[in-house]
């Protein structure tokens, strides 16, 4: 039996990990809060289906750090170097559908 003190220092806790999650972005580049708790919420939502279903915290967190892998593996596939001192890339006012074709020319 889960009693009410148990279930507010689970809420309590939850709320400052929350919190601690989304001081990193806000502190790096001051923004970008909200995808934070947003993306943390459903990595959440679906990890409370596995723990239902019996599996162990330390499973779910391993499939966690696989599939952050196989992501970064997969943008560093489609990611392309940038020169930062080509203005005319960056050139507003050349277009920004040049800008988007050479990104889109690069991946292909």
């Amino acid at each position: 039996m889960v009693y009410g003190w148990s279930l507010v220092n689970a809420y309590e806790l939850k709320q400052q990990l929350m919190i601690e999650l989304s001081r990193t972005p806000d502190e790096e580049v001051g923004d970008g809060t909200t995808s934070v708790i947003v993306l943390a919420g459903e990595m959440l939502h679906y990890a409370e289906a596995f723990i239902g279903k019996k599996y162990h915290p330390t499973v779910i967190c391993r499939a966690y750090v696989k599939a952050l892998e196989d992501a970064l593996a997969v943008l560093d596939n489609i990611s392309m170097s940038i020169d930062v001192t080509d203005r005319e890339f960056y050139n507003v006012e050349s277009g920004e559908e040049l800008y988007w074709y050479k990104i889109y020319q690069s991946l292909w």
